[in-house]
C-alpha cells in the first residue's frame, strides 16, 4: 500500500488534522492561561514543548513508514 493515492490521502488528512490542533493549541492557551500570570505563562511553555514533541515523533514515524516503503525490508511499524 505504499505511495498508492489512498496513502497519499491518507497522509494529506493527517497532515490537516495535526496542523489544525497545533493552531488550536497556540490559539486557546495563551487566554486560558493568562489569568494565571507567572505559572500561566510556564505552563504555556511546558504546553507548548510537549505538542511540538508530538509533532515530531508523528514526522519521526512517517520517516520510518516511508524507508520501509522506500527500502523493501521488512520494519516493525509503530503502532
Amino acid at each position: 500500500m505504499c505511495f498508492s493515492i489512498e496513502w497519499i490521502k491518507d497522509f494529506l488528512i493527517w497532515l490537516v488534522v495535526l496542523g489544525a490542533v497545533v493552531a488550536v493549541v497556540r490559539l486557546f492557551l495563551p487566554r486560558v492561561l493568562a489569568p494565571f500570570g507567572e505559572a500561566g505563562a510556564m505552563v504555556l511553555q511546558v504546553l507548548t514543548i510537549i505538542v511540538w514533541a508530538i509533532v515530531l515523533i508523528a514526522i519521526i514515524v512517517f520517516a520510518f513508514q516511508l524507508l520501509s516503503c522506500l527500502g523493501g525490508v521488512s520494519m516493525p511499524r509503530l503502532r
